[in-house]
């Protein structure tokens, strides 16, 4: 592609671009007079206080750390329930790899001897 024609190329894309940022924008502006009047129907005639959260240091620190304990020891309960010794989960997965081999060669020993069955009979 010569370079005239990269140039043109380029500058009817970028004039469609324009074309596509303003139709979006006139479709804002059409839109944000509908969005402002539907907030104001939303919104209740009655404006409520606000409510004042309690401040960090009206806490006192004891009951943040036995909140702290008690979460660490309902979690540690928890996590005991599933935990497995790292032996158990090695031979499982020993285990599991031993069923898979001797399925997989006792399925290729099965097709093997159906061809054999079928090829004996054709001769």
């Amino acid at each position: 592609m010569s370079d005239a024609n990269r140039l043109a190329e380029l500058q009817r894309q970028r004039a469609l671009a324009q074309q596509q940022l303003a139709w979006i924008e006139s479709e804002i502006a059409r839109e944000t007079p509908r969005l402002d009047e539907s907030a104001r129907l939303e919104q209740p005639a009655i404006q409520l206080a606000p409510v004042a959260s309690p401040s960090v240091s009206a806490v006192s620190p004891s009951i943040e750390e036995s909140t702290a304990n008690d979460a660490t020891e309902s979690a540690e309960k928890i996590l005991s329930r599933y935990r497995q010794a790292p032996a158990t989960s090695a031979q499982a997965t020993k285990r599991g790899c031993f069923i898979y081999f001797y399925s997989a060669l006792g399925a290729l020993v099965v097709f093997c001897g159906i061809l054999y069955f079928i090829y004996a009979k054709w001769r």
